[in-house]
């Protein structure tokens, strides 16, 4: 009631319904269940020292395409880029290995991954970006269960990558057993 006749009177609360209510609830569990596990954070591997994903992949493709380039006596820029993109190719082929043989562990992290972001393209964007910077000690460099990682935050997008009847599936994990060798072969050739 207002105090003044000419003060308008505030309205009264509307009754919730019931369904709204529990969604209401459901909601905000939703959002106090996605805060904790963010929290959390990416799985990181156990060994302590670790280097940035960010770092390994860059020091990697800097020193192997450093490498090339200095072994060969006569070296041009052509060959730079050369060396360049045989060892990018040969990383990329090394984490289509990862993805044909570790096509399980992609299905179920990706799921997981996926259903912990649900449709936010920034919690995706998010889990994709903290790949790059999560912890990779030395002894993961080679591991395919670790690089798989690659395929299963890729995966958030294109699920087709945890599913071995799909063609996106079959054409990456041929191509990394096709290209592989010769992407060394030639590697290897033009330092000599």
């Amino acid at each position: 009631m207002a105090m003044f006749d000419d003060e308008p009177a505030s309205p009264k609360p509307q009754p919730t319904s019931p369904s709204k209510y529990a969604e209401r609830l459901r909601q905000r569990k939703l959002k106090q269940l996605s805060a904790e596990k963010a929290k959390k954070g990416p799985v990181e591997p156990r060994g302590g020292f670790g280097i940035l994903v960010a770092y390994v992949i860059v020091a990697y493709l800097v020193g192997t395409t450093y490498a090339a380039v200095k072994l060969h006596p006569s070296a041009s820029l052509i060959q730079a880029f050369l060396a360049f993109f045989l060892s990018l190719n040969a990383l990329i082929c090394f984490w289509e290995l990862a993805l044909a043989y570790r096509v399980d562990l992609i299905k179920k992290r990706g799921d997981e991954l996926r259903a912990r972001t649900g449709d936010s393209q920034q919690e995706r964007f998010a889990a994709v970006g903290s790949f790059f910077v999560a912890r990779c000690p030395p002894s993961q460099w080679f591991s395919l269960d670790f690089w798989s990682r690659v395929w299963w935050t890729y995966s958030l997008y294109d699920p087709s990558y945890g599913d071995k009847t799909t063609f996106g599936f079959w054409v990456d994990a041929t191509n990394g057993h096709v290209t592989l060798p010769p992407t060394l072969l030639w590697y290897f050739g033009m330092t000599s």
